[in-house]
């Protein structure tokens, strides 16, 4: 019997069958008990994914648009001669016409449709048409200015974007290089801005967000006008001998 009490292995075994197993595999499971306050609640995985896609739908929808339409103006049969400023806003009136109309498409579409949750659906629409007007702009500008290397180039942020505006994935939790160009790429602010309308409106964010898209408005407005006349002409000589190498269809 002394043997036994002083045997560590056999005490080690009574200890064990003391223990109550149900309750130390309940603690096992679940060890911390979470007491969740949910703060700008989302029911559902794809309303809270409905800004990114809303968002990449109308990058799309702007790029298909110069995809297909030209951006050269004709000129009138009268002696009437239009200026760059004339013919750059005036063809990106026409553009900008047709993605207000892409943009409510789909976000009525998002609304009445797919019945995606939104906190504030007016500011939700109202703020899906300006990213549109503002993405239209940019692109537009890209197209007008740089011919098909504008598209080229549309097509690069559009798959940068995806990766970096942080629309799926925390962009903590991405790679440095995103991490770094996050902050110059529309699709971060306008995700931002669409976000605040789907779960809870916090004006600063919103207005700041608000604010920046209108930068880069501004900005594509003066590129277009500065360099339209200068970048034109590059570029048609440019298309010229292309076209004469063969290479190019008729």
């Amino acid at each position: 019997m002394r043997s036994l009490n002083d045997d560590e292995k056999l005490n080690e075994i009574v200890k064990l069958l003391k223990r109550d197993a149900k309750k130390e595999s309940e603690f096992l499971s679940d060890p911390i008990e979470l007491k969740q306050n949910r703060v700008y609640a989302i029911p559902n995985y794809g309303s809270a994914m409905a800004p990114f896609y809303t968002t990449l739908a109308l990058w799309v929808g702007a790029f298909i648009l110069l995809a297909l339409l030209t951006v050269k103006v004709k000129s009138f049969k009268a002696d009437i001669k239009l200026t760059v400023g004339e013919q750059f806003l005036g063809r990106y009136l026409t553009f900008a016409t047709i993605a207000i109309m892409q943009a409510l498409v789909t976000i009525l579409g998002n609304l009445f449709l797919l019945k995606t949750y939104a906190t504030s659906p007016i500011v939700y629409i109202i703020f899906g048409i300006y990213i549109s007007i503002v993405f239209i702009m940019i692109i537009y500008t890209l197209v007008s200015v740089l011919g098909n290397i504008g598209k080229a180039l549309a097509m690069i942020a559009l798959v940068l974007q995806v990766s970096a505006s942080g629309g799926t994935f925390p962009i903590e939790l991405m790679p440095s290089f995103f991490q770094a160009i996050n902050p110059m790429l529309p699709f971060t602010y306008a995700i931002g801005g669409m976000r605040e309308a789907v779960g809870g409106i916090l004006p600063e964010v919103l207005i700041k967000n608000t604010l920046i898209l209108s930068l880069y408005f501004i900005v594509s407005i003066i590129f277009g006008l500065l360099l339209k006349e200068k970048a034109n002409k590059i570029n048609e000589k440019f298309v010229k001998q292309f076209k004469d190498s063969g290479l190019a269809g008729e």
